[in-house]
């Protein structure tokens, strides 16, 4: 028997994990000629019950990947399981997932319960399972009372709730996700992605979900699979993506980055040896150092709030170029020679403050600074 909740919705025992093996997409493009290679060779697992987030820029084949494992798309190599079954030549009916796309994709003739009901009914579900099951996740969704009405009577949010549990109804294994909430204002962006995260859990259900907006990934996944043409860049939690990035990519992605270029002198159980403007420096926690080898060029990597500054003489001495005072921060462009650098100090009442065109000395915090090729 697959659990339920107080409103008789099942909550994803019937969850299953997902597996991509090896997929490829090629897309002949006859104006030109050549074929254009969205996704290459990707492998990726999801497990049971998991929100992973695929974020990059556009172009990167994200959509795509998303679209080959709902089955609007087949591969062109490769093998994409569902469980233990390999779905990648299955139409999108057989596969147990449903989708909630960026239009909402909800029929105008239909009122909410309709639209609601309508998987099940295709289905050709008993009529007492359909009520049954349509009232419950209406309940849940807290649509109560808006039964009767037709989508343009709705609000952007609340056309996200029907849509959402028109997909939740049918006790999906899967649950996909094409910028779900991408048409919504930012206020009301927010409180969805909230309430979005807390379903998901609550049912959990396996959830793939694809957004360009980065804060909305690190707020609501388990794991975030950051893609560049059509290649996985790295695979990790959302602290593992922002705090070990194992490339200049996915550091200057996720988030603010600051660089400056170096030379691996060594590297050691106590760290990274690098040598930056004639001067050494050892890194005790330089992160995975991806493809560096000592010898080879190399940059160090720290985010805008991992470094101190000081009217002291110091590490790197720069010159204020602006300072923008936003409350609770200030933000500081920093130059160091022709570069610029960006740097963040939280509560500006307890720190000493700069003006453009002073000079400050940088230093880099201990664990925050990465060695990155």
């Amino acid at each position: 028997m697959s659990e339920m909740n107080n409103t008789g919705v099942n909550l994803g025992r019937k969850s299953s994990e997902v597996v991509l093996k090896d997929i490829t997409k090629v897309f002949q493009q006859p104006d030109t000629g050549k074929d254009f290679t969205a996704v290459n060779h990707i492998n990726l697992k999801v497990n049971s019950g998991e929100m992973v987030t695929l974020l990059g820029p556009s172009g990167c084949g994200k959509t795509t990947t998303l679209r080959m494992i709902s089955g609007f798309e087949y591969p062109t190599s490769g093998s994409v399981y569902i469980g233990d079954r390999d779905v990648a030549k299955i139409p999108p009916n057989k596969r147990g997932i449903s989708m909630v796309f960026q239009s909402y994709a909800l029929f105008p003739h239909m009122n909410i319960y309709e639209n609601i009901a309508y998987g099940l009914r295709v289905a050709k579900r008993p009529p007492e399972e359909v009520t049954k099951r349509t009232d419950a996740v209406i309940e849940m969704m807290q649509l109560k009372g808006m039964e009767r009405r037709f989508p343009n009577q709705l609000s952007g949010g609340q056309q996200q709730r029907v849509a959402l549990a028109r997909a939740v109804v049918i006790e999906p294994s899967v649950l996909l996700f094409d910028e779900p909430l991408s048409n919504l204002d930012a206020k009301l962006r927010e409180t969805m992605r909230d309430d979005l995260r807390a379903l998901q859990q609550r049912l959990g259900i396996t959830s793939l979900y694809v957004t360009h907006d980065q804060s909305e990934a690190m707020a609501i996944s388990d794991k975030v699979v950051i893609m560049k043409d059509g290649v996985i860049q790295q695979v990790g939690t959302p602290m593992e993506i922002y705090e070990q990035p194992v490339n200049r990519f996915v550091a200057n992605f996720i988030g603010k980055a600051n660089f400056i270029d170096g030379t691996l002198v060594s590297k050691g159980p106590d760290g990274a040896v690098v040598r930056v403007g004639g001067r050494e420096m050892l890194v005790p926690k330089p992160g995975a150092m991806q493809d560096v080898e000592a010898g080879s060029d190399c940059c160090l990597c720290f985010r805008p709030e991992g470094v101190k500054l000081s009217s002291k003489e110091g590490v790197f001495r720069c010159k204020v170029a602006r300072a923008t005072y936003y409350g609770s921060k200030i933000e500081y462009a920093l130059m160091l020679g022709d570069s610029q650098y960006i740097v963040e100090t939280y509560n500006p009442q307890l720190h000493e403050r700069y003006a453009a065109g002073q000079e400050v000395s940088l230093s880099l915090v201990e664990g925050s600074v990465r060695v990155l090729r």
